[in-house]
């Protein structure tokens, strides 16, 4: 089981794999989400949110932060969120216990269930992450930023 607040080791290289894609990859907007979704979007001031994939109970995604932007603190109640990096370094602070963990490229990280988050770009180019939320009904509890 991966800790809350440390990365795991980097991932092991696989050969990758073909997959039928269904459905178009679209950018996330508010248009095309539901009264959540709306909801959501508005919260995020990043340069790429792009929804991959969605059921009722798991949602992935594809976000990008230019130099100094963020997903502000927020929770979920039912899902936890797994970051897979792209490219990093991606900074995640944490409440409950209070900690900052920074996430190189290859690294995987992953939120407790019910812990307040904050993803930040502290570097100086673009970083980008996978983002796996779930198994549970998705929600977006926006909190206070830290004193």
């Amino acid at each position: 089981m991966m800790s809350a607040a440390q990365p795991n080791k980097r991932l092991e290289r696989h050969e990758p794999v073909a997959a039928k894609r269904t459905r178009q990859c679209r950018p996330l907007s508010r248009k095309s989400l539901g009264s959540e979704g709306k909801r959501d979007v508005a919260r995020l001031n990043v340069r790429t949110a792009e929804r991959v994939f969605s059921t009722d109970e798991v949602q992935v995604s594809h976000l990008v932060l230019a130099p100094g932007e963020e997903v502000p603190w927020h929770f979920h109640s039912d899902v936890r969120d797994t970051f897979y990096v792209l490219r990093g370094p991606v900074t995640i602070y944490t409440r409950k216990p209070d900690a900052t963990a920074v996430i190189e490229t290859g690294e995987v990280f992953q939120t407790r269930n019910r812990q307040p988050h904050r993803v930040f770009n502290a570097s100086d180019h673009d970083i980008s992450f996978v983002l796996i939320q779930g198994v549970g009904k998705f929600d977006f509890r926006p909190l206070a930023p830290s004193p």
